[in-house]
């Protein structure tokens, strides 16, 4: 059976910071206008679901392994929706607004991607938008009132991924909303950085609860079959 992939039509996904002081809205077109993905030797080990038209092209949806994309969040294992900065917009409340209460519309600062991930010192003085470089080049964003890791995005020109592809960057897909993230066809198709990764949590991924487990398959059918006796 194949996966199920995202729709070749044009739709959008919601998503923002716990205490919604940050939201987003990504609108991703139709498959026609994604960029393809340059040519890269993924191993059978890196890919999750077999290569189709949709995957070959933006967005990708990956699990991260790597060892600050760990500790930065708290999470055993990080995970991206990544696009360009041309298909999301941003909707910061200012700081002035009050935490138990929604900000009024005519207040909301509604900017750009490129405004939003480029420390423009006028906007983080102006919203809860945190900046912090993780290292020469990683730039990643946070709420400033909750705390919310959302975003990572690599400047500089260089690698060959971003001569390839231009501009992009990554949304912790975490944040988005609920009916986004259980949207059809939504889930990661490769993982990254496998070997900085937490051992058992690679193996989940990879091999699914067996992986969690040093039981053989004899050893896992027998205990299928005296659970299901318990019935």
């Amino acid at each position: 059976m194949a996966a199920k992939t995202l729709p070749k039509t044009p739709f959008q996904l919601h998503g923002g910071c716990f205490c919604t002081a940050i939201r987003y809205t990504i609108s991703v077109p139709e498959l026609s206008e994604r960029k393809l993905l340059p040519k890269t030797p993924l191993t059978l080990e890196r890919l999750l679901v077999p290569p189709n038209e949709v995957n070959e092209r933006m967005p990708v949806i990956s699990i991260d392994h790597c060892h600050a994309c760990r500790r930065v969040p708290g999470a055993i294992m990080e995970c991206w929706f990544i696009c360009p900065p041309s298909w999301v917009q941003f909707t910061l409340q200012p700081r002035d607004s009050s935490h138990d209460s929604k900000a009024n519309e005519e207040d909301l600062i509604k900017v750009e991607s490129m405004a939003y991930l480029d420390e423009d010192k006028s906007l983080a003085g102006r919203t809860w938008v945190t900046h912090y470089k993780s290292s020469e080049h990683s730039n990643r964003t946070f709420c400033g009132r909750c705390g919310t890791h959302l975003t990572f995005f690599k400047t500089g020109l260089g690698g060959p991924m971003r001569q390839a592809m231009g501009l992009f960057f990554d949304i912790a897909a975490g944040t988005l909303d609920k009916e986004s993230v259980e949207m059809e066809g939504f889930g990661p198709v490769m993982q990254a950085w496998k070997d900085d990764g937490i051992p058992w949590a690679v193996k989940l991924v990879s091999e699914g609860k067996k992986g969690l487990l040093d039981d053989t398959a004899e050893d896992l059918a027998k205990l299928k079959v005296e659970d299901e006796e318990k019935k």
